[in-house]
């Protein structure tokens, strides 16, 4: 008998997966980001509580920023929403490397977003990609 029929309370794993597909195609908040990242970095021990303000304006609020420049230069462009989605899904994985910032080796958060944009497969996905790891690094290596 399958186990997750037997809590009618929690979601089945489809379920789950598609709110995470349905997740991943939003354009996250600021909020979330900042929340998310500073919560990770806390836990890690790798930013104290009193460094959290310095490391939201230094790196998060900057990176958060291209993000949405990106994403506003996008909506200018005539392309399908198809493709309009996929690029909010390619830059929130890259979003959610860089989370790590204080954690990981800044090379390492590079690597990951680079090979995210290796797997462009248009090249609107490849501007909006190559944009954000271009400002992204300049921002962590700082």
């Amino acid at each position: 008998m399958n186990k997750e029929k037997l809590n009618p309370l929690q979601p089945s794993t489809e379920e789950r997966s598609r709110k995470k597909i349905e997740e991943d195609l939003k354009i996250k908040s600021e909020g979330d980001y900042v929340d998310e990242s500073v919560d990770y970095a806390l836990s890690t021990g790798w930013v104290k509580k009193e460094e959290k303000e310095l490391f939201i304006k230094k790196y998060l609020a900057p990176i958060y920023k291209q993000y949405l420049e990106i994403l506003e230069d996008l909506k200018k462009e005539k392309m399908s929403e198809t493709e309009m989605k996929e690029i909010i899904r390619k830059l929130n994985y890259c979003l959610e490397a860089t989370r790590r910032i204080g954690s990981t080796d800044p090379s390492n958060i590079m690597m990951t977003i680079r090979d995210i944009l290796k797997g462009s497969k248009s090249s609107a996905q490849e501007y909006a990609l190559r944009w954000f790891y271009e400002e992204a690094a300049k921002i962590i290596n700082s």
